[in-house]
């Protein structure tokens, strides 16, 4: 079994910001499946540390229900204010921390 990047990188202990960093280097391919692969509530918060073009060429790798699944979570009552504010380095640890929460 392929290892999930996404994963990998979201449960190791550095800071978002090179965690950002390095999902922004990986290949399409790479970041399309990991994307797929992490728990459904996560996959709002791990799109958003993509940057602008690598998260529309993500965006428009997954299919329609793909697609529909991750606005769905995009738009979660949970993520939504986070989302909204990530462009704020406080609210990088706040989104670190949800990533990193115990599944439940």
């Amino acid at each position: 079994m392929q290892r999930n990047v996404f994963n990998d990188l979201l449960h190791q202990p550095k800071s978002l910001a090179a965690t950002k960093q390095t999902a922004n280097q990986l290949p399409l391919a790479v970041l399309v499946r990991s994307l797929l692969e992490i728990e459904p509530h996560k996959r709002g918060l791990a799109f958003r540390l993509l940057e602008k073009d690598k998260a529309i060429n993500v965006f428009e790798a997954l299919t329609y229900d793909q697609q529909a699944s991750l606005l769905q979570g995009i738009a979660d009552p949970e993520v939504l204010p986070v989302s909204q504010s990530l462009q704020r380095e406080s609210s990088e640890e706040i989104v670190y921390s949800l990533l990193n929460a115990p599944d439940g």
